[in-house]
């Protein structure tokens, strides 16, 4: 007998199948927004610091010479000054 022309048993398979490759993408688009170098919040410094706090913690850490530290830090804060006139 045919038992239902094909029919083995599987039918939910089509339901596994489909929740399956939902989930997938979901992942895939969770993960992209995650790993995106914005990762979602623009304008933000990812640890809330400001360039400058960044660039002072560098220097206190000794990554920096004072020579390179003044010239970074004139650099900075004239970009600052030039946002805010704008």
């Amino acid at each position: 007998m045919m038992h239902g022309y094909g029919y083995d048993g599987w039918g939910g398979a089509w339901l596994f199948m489909g929740l399956f490759w939902v989930l997938l993408l979901a992942l895939v688009i969770f993960l992209a927004f995650r790993l995106l170098p914005s990762g979602g919040r623009s304008g933000q410094w990812p640890t809330g610091e400001s360039p400058l706090d960044v660039l002072d913690h560098r220097f206190a850490r000794g990554e920096l010479d004072l020579d390179t530290y003044r010239a970074q830090r004139a650099v900075l804060e004239e970009s600052q000054n030039r946002n805010r006139r704008k």
